[in-house]
């Protein structure tokens, strides 16, 4: 399963760099929580618990600013992912999709008929 490998990956991330900084003080991007999300310019929601229920231990979300990336949440902190050239991310697929298939992800000309609309850019 790709979300228990980046998860894992992640936590040994952790543990490396525990390990490689022990009697030094750590950087602080590695200890402050919301680090990855200022440098990344996206902070993880916070989930809505359900009585009974576990979080999620991953979420995927499309980018505000651009539809070619998408952020996976992990423990509550993102890290970030690109399609590729011509291609977005799709929510409702939880994955990549051809840009024109994805909902408000169309070519800039396309964008631009209505001036009400920010629109999203593609690359």
């Amino acid at each position: 399963n790709d979300i228990e490998t980046i998860s894992k990956l992640y936590q040994n991330d952790i543990k490396t760099i525990s390990k490689r900084y022990r009697g030094f003080p750590e950087p602080r991007f590695h200890c402050d929580r919301f680090g990855a999300a200022a440098f990344l310019q996206f902070r993880c929601p916070e989930e809505p618990t359900l009585l009974g229920q576990p979080p999620a231990e991953t979420r995927l979300l499309r980018s505000n600013t651009d539809c070619q990336h998408y952020f996976a949440c992990v423990a509550g902190r993102p890290r970030r992912y690109n399609c590729g050239e011509g291609r977005a991310f799709s929510e409702l697929l939880r994955g990549c999709d051809a840009a024109e298939n994805v909902t408000g992800c169309a070519p800039a000309e396309l964008s631009r008929r209505d001036e009400r609309l920010r629109p999203t850019r593609l690359f």
